[in-house]
C-alpha cells in the first residue's frame, strides 16, 4: 500500500510539471492523497504491525550486529538533544520544518520525552526539495539560535516553528525568522548576521545526506536506537502518539530499562 503512494504521487509531480496541471487542482489531489496516506497510518492494522516488528527486531539483535542502518552516531557535540544524553533509546528524528506530517509529529515526541525518562531525541534536518527553499532556510536559523542561544533554545525555537507554520513550503515567513528568534530571547541583530551569512548551510546539507544515507526519503523518518544492542529501528510516518507510546512501554520492561 505505501509503495502504491509514493508512485501515484511521483506520478502526480511528474504530471503536473508536464501538463502545467493547475495549482488548485494539483493542491486538492495531494490534500487527498495525504488523507487517505494519513488513515492507513491511523489505523489499528498498521499500529500493531510496526510495534510488533519493532519489538521483535530488539529482540534478535545480537551486541556485535552495529549499525546496518548506517545512521550517523549520536554525538552531543554535533546533535541537538533533547532529554537526557545518556538515555538507554534514543529517536533520531530526520524532519522538515515546512512538512506537515513531521509538524503532526512533533507533538508526538514532545510527549514522548516529557513521559521517558529513558528515551532522548535528536533532531536532525533533512528539508524536502519541495519545501525549498523556506525549509532549507529555517533550519539554518535553527542552526544560529543554536549557536547563540544554546540547545534549550534550539528547542524551544523548533518548537515555535512547527507551532505557527502552515506547512507546504510557505508555512512560516522567512522575514519572521529573525523577529522569532529575538521574540524567545535570542540577540536579534547577531541572530540576522549569522542567518544572512548562510554558515549552516553545509552542517543542513550533511545531515540530508547522512539521511539519505540511513534510506530516508520522506520524513518524518525517525531511528530508533538501543545502544547496549546497537540495534536500529526505522520507524516510518507520522506515527500517533499512542502507538509509540504502547511500543515504548511494553520494549523499556522487556529490556528492564
Amino acid at each position: 500500500m505505501r509503495y502504491l503512494f509514493i508512485i501515484l504521487f511521483t506520478f502526480i509531480s511528474v504530471l503536473s510539471q508536464a501538463a502545467n496541471l493547475d495549482p488548485e487542482m494539483e493542491k486538492l489531489i495531494q490534500q487527498r492523497i495525504d488523507e487517505r496516506w494519513q488513515q492507513l497510518l491511523e489505523s489499528d492494522e498498521f499500529k500493531n504491525k510496526v510495534r510488533e516488528g519493532i519489538l521483535a527486531f530488539i529482540d534478535e539483535q545480537k551486541p556485535d550486529e552495529g549499525n546496518p542502518a548506517n545512521v550517523r552516531v549520536v554525538d552531543p557535540e554535533k546533535d541537538h538533544i533533547k532529554g537526557d544524553p545518556k538515555a538507554p533509546l534514543t529517536l533520531v528524528e530526520y524532519s522538515d520544518f515546512e512538512c506537515p506530517f513531521c509538524k503532526r509529529f512533533h507533538e508526538t515526541m514532545v510527549k514522548v520525552t516529557d513521559k521517558y525518562s529513558q528515551v532522548n531525541w535528536v533532531y536532525r534536518h533533512f528539508p524536502l526539495d519541495m519545501h525549498n527553499p523556506g525549509a532549507q532556510k529555517q533550519s539554518e536559523a535553527s542552526e544560529c539560535v543554536a549557536e547563540l542561544g544554546g540547545n534549550d533554545k534550539f528547542w524551544e525555537f523548533t518548537d515555535a516553528i512547527y507551532e505557527r507554520t502552515r506547512s507546504n513550503g510557505h508555512g512560516f515567513p522567512l522575514d519572521q525568522l529573525a523577529p522569532l528568534a529575538k521574540e524567545i530571547g535570542v540577540d536579534g541583530s547577531a541572530f540576522q548576521d549569522c542567518y544572512d551569512s548562510g554558515k549552516y548551510r553545509q552542517k543542513v546539507l550533511d545531515d540530508t545526506q547522512n539521511g539519505m544515507e540511513a534510506g530516508v526519503t520522506g520524513t518524518p523518518k525517525t531511528f530508533l536506537i538501543h545502544h547496549e544492542s546497537g540495534a536500529v529501528v526505522p520507524i516510518n510516518g507520522a506515527q500517533p502518539f499512542e502507538t509509540i507510546d504502547k511500543m515504548l512501554t511494553e520494549m523499556i520492561e522487556k529490556l528492564n530499562l
